[in-house]
């Protein structure tokens, strides 16, 4: 959903930039799902949507460099990769960082990044300021493990940026608050206490947050508290949550349980709410977006003081930051990840991560018992959502950094480098077959019926797409040849019929009619020794 949500952000309104969008996927489906996320037709007027494989076999739209390149998502050293192999001139590359506590991102992703050239103009936007500091702090821990290891000098040049994660604050925004509290049946009385996000012992145990108030059940009915969590859920956490809460006191009577909860479920709950709770303990979290969610529909926002909460949540003036304690207990997990997966390591120290129940219980009953507090602070948190966390905002933000870098002076010549985990598959596997074609080899028509040979290409055509590298109208060009002069070398066939091809893409549509029957070749080497 971050992901989806940055995306809308930018592409709804591009401002002076173009966007040439590659996807592994069909044009008419990008457009749906542009359609999905809500990008107006007048934004669909500054996209191009282009195939990834066209990229990677042609070059860039229109054969010129873009002035950056952007990725939302967690694919770096694809971005880095690619700039690493193109023959133009070097452009800035600018990447959004979501997440750093899964292991595997050192090797596959960020050593990937170091072993390609950087420069100054390239960005690893974070998320807050805390998953800047981690990732300066991670990407340094690489460098010196590397130096150490293999006495290699490897370094990121680029820059590291913070930019948060934007929220709509048109859909979420204050609204009838009587009308959504009817909707999940809430008593003129009762205080809602609201969850929203994932309920897991992973990403975020609310159960030391209820063992927190037992000293205080007394208050709790007195104030008509009633907790509410709402999102998605792993698998039994909600049980052991329900009988947790039996055992140490609180009624059935005061949780409520919203699953499966939609973008506008999620506004309701937010308006009928009376105070916002999120107790993060996870290394996954490196911005969190429902407190600025609950944040932008005016609710104050009780929180522990944890990762990206440092960033968003103002102590005092938005809500309350309570604080965490941790400790150096991973000493003995430096080699589990690959033998026990991520979620081992993640889920381990994520129970190690200490919210102070004392300072929660404090700040939950005096948020509680102060109306105008609960006011105040509401106001206070809408300002500074449309201030900081609106589409507009981090848009302009985003468009500020792209203009930054994209000034930032470059190399002026670039050549393709050596990839490490370039595979050259004909190099390496060409002894698999036993006839290896070169360019002096000839084709020509098999005594395939016409009728069968278009049923063929119609078939291709239904189930291959540009996208798996094959040009219907080339290979139509390759046969009119071929039926026309019977025999035809290769390399004149790269000059007439597939003058629009690369050398090896030419081989590969020639390669696929001889497969499929359409010609036959004549000449070559063989590889039987």
């Amino acid at each position: 959903m971050a992901v989806e949500n940055l995306v809308r952000c930018l592409f709804s309104r591009p401002g002076t930039w173009n966007i040439h969008l590659y996807s592994t996927v069909a044009a008419s489906q990008v457009n749906r799902d542009l359609s999905l996320l809500g990008i107006p037709p007048s934004a669909m007027q500054h996209i191009s949507i282009c195939a990834l494989a066209e990229l990677a076999a042609h070059g860039f739209y229109n054969g010129q460099p873009p002035r950056i390149w952007y990725e939302p998502a967690a694919f770096y050293r694809e971005a880095f990769q690619l700039r690493d192999r193109a023959t133009c001139k070097p452009y800035p590359v600018v990447c959004t960082v979501h997440g750093l506590s899964d292991f595997r991102l050192m090797y596959e992703q960020f050593l990937r990044v170091m072993l390609c050239d950087t420069y100054q103009g390239d960005s690893l936007v974070c998320t807050s300021e805390p998953c800047r500091i981690a990732l300066q702090k991670l990407l340094g821990y690489l460098g010196d493990a590397l130096s150490t290891r293999y006495g290699v000098a490897l370094t990121y040049r680029g820059r590291l940026d913070t930019i948060a994660l934007p929220v709509d604050t048109n859909l979420f925004s204050p609204g009838d608050r009587s009308k959504a509290r009817k909707t999940f049946h809430l008593g003129d009385s009762q205080l809602l206490v609201l969850y929203v996000g994932r309920m897991s012992f992973l990403k975020c145990d609310v159960i030391p947050i209820l063992t927190a108030m037992v000293p205080y059940l007394r208050e709790v009915e007195r104030l008509d508290l009633v907790f509410g969590f709402a999102g998605t859920a792993e698998a039994g956490f909600l049980d052991r949550l329900h009988r947790f809460a039996g055992d140490i006191g609180i009624p059935a009577s005061r949780l409520r349980i919203f699953v499966g909860i939609d973008d506008n479920s999620k506004v309701a709950l937010l308006r009928a709410a009376d105070i916002f709770i999120s107790p993060s303990d996870s290394l996954q979290e490196c911005f969190g977006i429902a407190p600025v969610e609950a944040m932008a529909v005016g609710v104050p926002q009780l929180v522990a003081d944890w990762s990206g909460y440092k960033d968003t949540v103002v102590q005092g003036v938005t809500g309350f930051r309570v604080s965490t304690r941790w400790a150096a207990c991973d000493e003995d997990l430096k080699d589990t990840g690959p033998l026990l997966g991520w979620y081992y390591d993640n889920i381990l120290l994520s129970q190690t991560v200490a919210v102070d129940g004392q300072q929660w219980a404090d700040a939950l009953l005096r948020l509680a018992s102060n109306r105008e507090l609960r006011m105040s602070m509401g106001e206070a948190s809408r300002s500074r959502a449309i201030q900081m966390y609106s589409m507009d905002s981090i848009r302009q933000q985003y468009h500020a950094l792209w203009e930054e870098v994209s000034a930032v002076p470059k190399p002026l010549t670039a050549s393709p480098k050596e990839q490490v985990d370039q595979l050259k598959y004909y190099s390496v596997f060409r002894h698999y077959a036993s006839i290896s074609v070169s360019d002096d080899a000839e084709i020509s028509v098999t005594a395939m019926p016409p009728a069968i040979s278009e049923v063929i290409i119609r078939h291709a055509c239904s189930t291959l797409t540009i996208n798996e590298g094959l040009d219907l109208n080339a290979i139509r060009r390759i046969m009119t040849e071929t039926r026309k002069k019977g025999q035809v070398a290769i390399m004149e066939l790269r000059r007439t019929a597939c003058s629009n091809l690369s050398h090896s893409g030419t081989l590969r549509h020639i390669m696929w009619g001889v497969k499929h029957g359409l010609w036959a070749v004549n000449g070559g080497t063989s590889m039987i020794s």
